[in-house]
């Protein structure tokens, strides 16, 4: 099954496409595209600098996406953000 696009920078090779998921999955989970690639890029290992570098953001975006993500999900780390990620199924583990 493909997976779903979510991002790229313009006039880089850079893409990421996430594992693909049911619909009603999709529904059942509250962050927007943006979000769930931050945490996939963290999920890899990226810093905020890094992310906000390939998104074309600014770190302090991925910061401030990072604290929102926490907050409606109701974890109190990255690591949890993550972890609660692969749980649902929206990351390979």
């Amino acid at each position: 099954m493909p997976g779903v696009f979510l991002g790229g920078v313009e006039g880089n090779s850079y893409c990421l496409l996430l594992k693909a998921v049911p619909p009603a999955l999709a529904a059942a989970w509250p962050l927007s595209g943006r979000r769930t690639l931050i945490v996939r890029h963290l999920a890899y290992g990226k810093s905020p600098g890094e992310i906000g570098r390939l998104l074309g953001i600014a770190r302090e975006s991925v910061y401030e996406h990072l604290a929102e993500s926490r907050r409606q999900l109701q974890v109190r780390t990255n690591f949890e953000l993550v972890r609660l990620a692969v749980q649902r199924g929206f990351l390979e583990p």
